[in-house]
């Protein structure tokens, strides 16, 4: 069996790299969702957060952060304004000046 550069010589075409397309097809969506959700004052990983919480109660960010394959400071970005407007509660987050 070969690849498309060992059969021509040549890189494989963009317009059928299934990872390109599918990060394009994510950032669409991100898109749409944070379009939609705008209204809202939520952001697309806000929404996911509440929704997963949502689902299964209170996590810890660690744990949360491993559920949203997200690291823990990025998840903790994302969390910092649903604590500020009151839509999660986070009794050990600190703050930093």
């Amino acid at each position: 069996m070969q690849t498309d550069m060992q059969q021509n010589n040549k890189p494989a075409e963009p317009a059928i790299c299934n990872c390109l397309a599918l990060r394009q097809a994510a950032r669409h969506t991100t898109q749409l969702y944070d379009r939609h959700l705008a209204a809202e004052g939520l952001r697309t990983t806000q929404y996911s957060i509440l929704s997963k919480l949502g689902r299964l109660g209170p996590q810890s960010i660690n744990a949360l952060a491993a559920m949203m394959v997200m690291d823990r400071t990025t998840t903790t970005r994302a969390v910092r304004p649903l604590a500020r407007d009151k839509l999660v509660s986070v009794p050990a987050l600190r703050k930093y000046s």
